[in-house]
């Protein structure tokens, strides 16, 4: 199948050490990325979601590309659609309003453009990795294959009834854990079953939230292996995490929280939130489910009562 033009991924530009943090969401995608992004290597943004839709949720930039849109724009369109698709006050984490008005036009390759974007933001936090960490961009990895050949993906998952639970409590999802549960189910299985047919194993990790937080040191020397880069103590000084709510849009006062959390957030005496592992046993709702779900569960070593 011809590759688009848009994608264009041949050696005049430089893909390398750009990588992504994908998972269904609540699954410990933002915490894995805080810890990473202490690594004196490592940089790792709050969450842009500006590579491409999933589930109808607005055009980002693969669909204008696709289209013939975004070929005409010049710097003044670029910025206003970055800022409509990224949730976070990204110019406040980095000046793309300037990358965008100092960047030559017209914009032919998509993969060139985010790549050196990715790579502008990684040297201005004068690290040498990029890790992009929106959970949803796993449900297209094929998408993600096609910008970035070279990418590596962790993938990092959670007890589907943890994270059916979370999500009840948003407004992203249902307010019916066992649907979530069931949503949970159909996604994890569409993100693993991706990597293995599009990703050699060599570019992919699969990594339990519940491993990260009982034996983070562990895991992290594991990531570390796969990234290829040293694992350094100071990921785990849980002082020095990034904090992506400085960036966010939203009314003062918004969260959606726990008090646990936030007084974990507050404290910060561990690098892990631990009170939500298996925090489903405490509720007592899942009683029974489908053998699709319990394959799921008993997929990634999860009990099955």
């Amino acid at each position: 199948m011809e590759t688009k033009s848009f994608l264009n991924t041949d050696d005049s530009f430089d893909s390398h050490n750009i990588h992504f943090i994908v998972g269904t969401g609540r699954c410990g995608t933002t915490i894995l990325a805080r810890i990473l992004n202490n690594h004196s290597e490592v940089v790792v943004p709050h969450e842009l979601q500006i590579l491409f839709e999933i589930s109808n949720n607005g055009k980002r930039l693969y669909e204008f590309f696709d289209e013939g849109t975004a070929q005409q724009w010049d710097a003044e369109e670029f910025i206003k659609h970055i800022s409509r698709m990224c949730p976070h006050d990204f110019q406040k984490y980095f000046d793309y309003k300037s990358f965008f008005t100092n960047y030559t036009y017209p914009v032919v390759s998509l993969a060139k453009m985010v790549s050196d974007m990715y790579h502008e933001i990684a040297r201005s936090r004068h690290k040498r990795i990029f890790l992009e960490q929106t959970p949803w961009y796993g449900l297209r990895l094929d998408i993600i294959k096609s910008i970035f050949p070279q990418a590596k993906i962790i993938h990092i998952l959670r007890d589907g009834r943890d994270v059916a639970l979370s999500f009840s409590k948003t407004p992203w999802w249902h307010d019916d854990p066992e649907e979530n549960l069931e949503r949970w189910s159909q996604e994890i299985t569409t993100i693993s079953n991706d990597l293995q047919t599009l990703f050699s194993s060599d570019k992919y990790i699969e990594v339990r939230y519940e491993d990260l937080v009982n034996d983070p040191a562990n895991v992290l020397k594991d990531i570390c292996v796969f990234l290829d880069i040293e694992f350094e103590e100071t990921m785990l000084n849980p002082q020095s995490l990034i904090d992506y709510s400085l960036y966010k849009k939203r009314k003062d006062g918004e969260s959606i929280s726990s008090n646990e959390y936030e007084k974990w957030e507050n404290e910060k005496e561990k690098i892990t939130f631990s009170d939500n592992v298996y925090g489903w046993k405490k509720k007592g709702i899942f009683y029974t489910f489908s053998e699709y779900i319990a394959s799921s569960l008993k997929r990634y070593g999860y009990e099955i009562n």
